[in-house]
């Protein structure tokens, strides 16, 4: 059976244990914060076995339904490459690791209408020898895990890639990093989104998932020989927000904006969110 994790997967534990961590830990600002959803999304039936919704994300990522004794392990820390400079951990906000792939998902509500940090403004941000041995650390764990597959597919280099989004470039890494003694690297951008005049919908479906696509087809020098070892999908799901008048939207309504985290300990009850299984769904390479 599957365990979940916030962090490393150290010990085995429980959606519920995972989901209380959220709540002491993330900061979050607003309902439609994606860690929310992402939590729900994954939680676990009665029976202890994927959601329906769980299960046909893995299925449009064409995989096995059935994780096993996987390790889901939410906010999954991914350190700077050794001599590679300082900096801060990148975190994953769901890493499955299953028994044949290491899957990062990077969760995405309306927190993608922020501006989005190229390369290029990173690298020349702070201390910038410091950033450009970072950026040569997160290039190298993806070119190391090129090389031990014997693919002749190369991560192009710093100077080429700086139109990228920095953060796409180190969660890339992190599925390199995680896809340890043969198992394949799979990086999904799962993007949430809601209906509506103030909703993200037409952002989502019109301009993010295009660009995360075009972002990661510029980060590789083409190889004719085989595909690219590393696949990536874009997945777009609608999220629903209770209605104001039912039991769960009342509830939410109650909450102070400082006091956003106790929706993950409520969601361990009750379902906060729903789901349309319809989704458009959009797929890289694979």
């Amino acid at each position: 059976m599957s365990s979940y994790h916030y962090g490393n997967p150290e010990n085995s534990n429980s959606w519920e244990y995972a989901a209380s961590i959220f709540a002491a830990h993330e900061s979050v600002a607003s309902k439609r914060t994606s860690s929310l959803p992402l939590v729900q999304f994954w939680k676990p039936n009665p029976k202890g076995r994927l959601s329906e919704y769980a299960e046909t994300f893995l299925k449009a990522c064409g995989q096995s339904l059935n994780l096993g004794s996987s390790k889901l392990c939410f906010e999954y820390p991914v350190p700077v490459k050794r001599n590679s400079g300082k900096g801060k951990a990148s975190m994953t906000d769901l890493m499955i690791l299953a028994d044949s792939y290491a899957m990062a998902i990077e969760a995405k509500w309306t927190e993608c209408k922020s501006k989005y940090e190229l390369i290029r403004e990173w690298e020349q941000s702070g201390d910038v020898q410091n950033h450009k041995k970072v950026l040569n650390g997160w290039i190298a764990y993806i070119n190391e895990y090129l090389e031990e597959r014997g693919s002749n597919w190369k991560m192009k280099i710093a100077e080429t890639i700086k139109e990228v989004p920095y953060q796409l470039l180190h969660r890339v890494a992190s599925a390199c990093y995680a896809a340890k003694e043969g198992k394949k690297a799979i990086v999904v951008y799962h993007l949430f989104y809601d209906t509506g005049k103030s909703g993200t919908e037409s952002h989502m479906m019109n301009n993010y998932a295009d660009k995360l696509e075009k972002w990661f087809s510029m980060m590789f020098e083409p190889s004719d020989e085989e595909t690219l070892p590393i696949a990536f999908h874009v997945i777009l799901t609608e999220v629903k927000l209770p209605s104001n008048d039912s039991i769960i939207g009342k509830l939410v309504g109650n909450i102070k904006r400082r006091d956003y985290n106790d929706i993950f300990v409520l969601m361990q009850e009750k379902d906060v969110y729903s789901f349309v299984l319809t989704s458009v769904m959009r797929h890289g390479n694979s």
